[in-house]
């Protein structure tokens, strides 16, 4: 259950494995361990059976839709499946069943895909630690969030990939909690029909799975732009951006994770030199204006209902209406200058490397952590590093890049240009080689399963 998309593609292939046994042992590993784990808020047993059999039947044929045909994948819970019932994290007031799948769902499964259930979120998006949902690698730390449910099911080895949503860092974030890769798109690249919206002009859809080599196996398919599957060759950038100047307040985890990056890249030949991004007051107040502002008017018809809301939907509800028309449209007219400085970065550099948090995961139930000295909010802490790339939409991906003592990993940032997907992606690959971490899910989480079996909350 912990193999990768192309190394099970391949056991499916081989017929080594058929997509219902398959199938069949991630429902039981789902019964059995998701009880502790609170990964999926939805399961979709019977429609995953039922397509697992077409997969097979598909492949006696002959026919193989793609990789991901016959794989099983999870859905967070902001995005419209069939037959699935969606509260987007809100609770009843918000519950509703969709009459057909978001687009990017409609993509999976036209690829062949397995959808086992949907995944859990913050309330509404609008957190970084998805707080129902336990750590699979480390229980008394956050699973990041909001796409904290499909990077557990992920790491957890219940499903090989999910998709998430990032609107200030809600894919990497959970993607480094718990020591799995994440990628984040260029905005605009992929479709949000059919995906509940936080704050339009800041969402992405994108995807988690364990390898960075398996990003692009569900970023083909969700891409209507891409060439599906052509494989991705690992590249190694030429010219390597750090953001040392930017990260400064960040713990020694935090620098040391960028400077192990950039000095094995420097060991392979890789030009590394310093770049400078906008000042964090130059975009994080902007940002959040903007975000909580477009999510008010998205809401704006639900402002009846919003008593029923949990309290930091209805809290950010509440500011994103204090934001002028005037504010907004000066913080669109920043937006536009930061992001072309972010651009022109690239006329010197390939890529940009940093971490994706400025501290150590944060313990599980905290509010705030510790940083530049003193207490900081948990949400302005954790999308401090990540809130920018949604402002401006450049890509990103977040993998593991150093072990901690016990098998847990610290994770960085790679950002390229706009619409270099598949270029970042194969920068990412060179680095997940170069790291060759060989990360134990299994071995970890069985440890910990052992140690905490009948300790994990309901």
């Amino acid at each position: 259950m912990f193999g990768s998309i192309q190394s099970t593609q391949e056991d499916l292939r081989h017929g080594r494995i058929t997509a219902a046994n398959l199938c069949e042992a991630t429902i039981t590993r789902i019964q059995k361990i998701d009880i502790g784990i609170n990964a999926f808020s939805t399961l979709l047993f019977e429609t995953a059976r039922s397509e697992a059999f077409a997969a097979d039947a598909r492949r006696e044929q002959g026919q193989i839709l793609g990789p991901l045909d016959g794989i099983p994948i999870a859905v967070k819970n902001l995005i419209d499946t069939v037959p699935a019932k969606s509260d987007c994290g809100l609770g009843q007031s918000m519950l509703r069943m969709p009459n057909e799948d978001a687009a990017v769902v409609a993509r999976l499964r036209h690829a062949g895909a397995v959808i086992v259930g949907l995944t859990h979120t913050d309330t509404g998006g609008f957190g970084t630690t998805t707080p129902q949902t336990i750590n699979p690698v480390s229980p008394d730390l956050i699973a990041g969030g909001s796409s904290g449910g499909s990077a557990a099911a992920v790491a957890s080895g219940m499903a090989f990939g999910a998709l998430g949503t990032d609107t200030g860092g809600s894919i990497r974030i959970p993607a480094g909690c718990c020591g799995i890769a994440g990628f984040k798109p260029s905005w605009g690249r992929i479709p949000t029909d059919g995906v509940h919206q936080l704050a339009p002009t800041f969402d992405h859809v994108g995807s988690l799975a364990r390898t960075v080599g398996d990003l692009p196996l569900l970023h083909q398919v969700i891409d209507p732009a891409a060439n599906r599957f052509s494989l991705i060759t690992a590249n190694p950038p030429k010219r390597l951006g750090i953001a040392k100047s930017w990260s400064t307040g960040t713990d020694n985890l935090g620098d040391t994770v960028a400077d192990h990056a950039a000095t094995l890249a420097a060991t392979r030949g890789v030009d590394c030199q310093p770049v400078t991004l906008p000042n964090h007051d130059e975009f994080l107040v902007a940002h959040v204006q903007n975000a909580l502002r477009e999510a008010y008017d998205y809401y704006a018809d639900s402002d009846h209902i919003w008593a029923q809301f949990p309290d930091i939907a209805r809290e950010s509800l509440e500011l994103g209406r204090t934001v002028s028309d005037q504010t907004r449209s000066q913080n669109y007219v920043q937006r536009a200058i930061v992001s072309e400085r972010v651009e022109r970065i690239f006329d010197d550099v390939d890529v940009i490397v940093l971490p994706v948090l400025p501290m150590d995961v944060p313990q599980k139930g905290a509010v705030s952590v510790s940083l530049f000295g003193s207490d900081v909010p948990m949400l302005q802490a954790t999308i401090r590093f990540t809130a920018l790339f949604n402002f401006t939409g450049h890509p990103v991906v977040a993998l593991p890049a150093l072990s901690l003592p016990g098998g847990r990993t610290v994770s960085i940032q790679l950002v390229g240009s706009k619409n270099s997907d598949f270029d970042l992606l194969a920068v990412a690959l060179w680095f997940e080689n170069l790291f060759d971490l060989s990360v134990d899910y299994a071995a970890i989480f069985d440890k910990i399963i052992t140690r905490k079996s009948q300790e994990f909350p309901k």
